[in-house]
C-alpha cells in the first residue's frame, strides 16, 4: 500500500484551503477531487518521493489539527 502523501504526483499546496484540513490533490484526478494525506491505496501511478520532500510533508502534516500519527 502507499501513502499519497509520499508519492511525487501529490501536491499539498494545490488544494487550496482544503490543504489545512489534511487534503491534497493527486495530478491524475479530475478537477474537484482532493485526497486526504493520510489515504493509503494501491496505485499504479505512484512514483516516490525523494526522502527530503517526505520529510517536509511529514512535518507539515504534524503540525495540522495539533499533529497526527
Amino acid at each position: 500500500m502507499n501513502r499519497c502523501v509520499q508519492c511525487k504526483e501529490f501536491n499539498i499546496k494545490a488544494a487550496g484551503p482544503m490543504a489545512r484540513h489534511g487534503f491534497g490533490k493527486c495530478r491524475h484526478d479530475v478537477p474537484g477531487v482532493s485526497k486526504s494525506v493520510e489515504h493509503a491505496h494501491v496505485c499504479a501511478r505512484y512514483i516516490a518521493c525523494d526522502a527530503e520532500t517526505v520529510a517536509a510533508r511529514a512535518a507539515w502534516v504534524a503540525k495540522l489539527d495539533g499533529g497526527r500519527e
